[in-house]
């Protein structure tokens, strides 16, 4: 159930928009801490990637490392757990640490569980 979380930071990581393949189950909801924030229709996935590509055009040499799962569970085809998620990088030139979490809402079909509800939450952001 980590493949579709390790696809998202790869993408973030190299902004090579072609990690998101099949990635994202069909009508995926992303909520992101970049304008507009709230990402939905059948455009969402691309318009969610545009908008990370540039949100972090002065970022260098992200790196993320994850926490161990929390709060999982399933019913069916469906299931949630979160993430906590580490980032470091340089935005401008200057160092940061930013953690936070990952809320995924996963759907299972193809023998494969894709991303149905993304949400992600800063909360420590520590520059230099």
């Amino acid at each position: 159930m980590l493949e579709p979380a390790t696809a998202i930071v790869r993408f973030m990581e190299t902004r090579d928009i072609s990690a998101l393949t099949d990635v994202f189950a069909d009508g995926a909801t992303l909520l992101e801490s970049f304008s507009p924030y709230f990402f939905n229709g059948p455009d969402a996935v691309t318009q969610w990637a545009n908008g990370f590509i540039n949100h972090a055009r002065d970022i260098q040499d992200l790196r993320h490392s994850f926490g161990e799962p929390q709060e999982f569970s399933s019913s069916g085809d469906s299931a949630f757990f979160s993430l906590p998620l580490r980032w470091t990088g340089t935005a401008n030139g200057v160092s940061f640490d930013e953690t936070g979490g990952l809320a995924l809402m996963l759907v299972g079909y193809d023998n494969k569980w894709r991303i149905k509800s993304y949400g992600w939450a800063v909360t420590t952001f520590v520059r230099g």
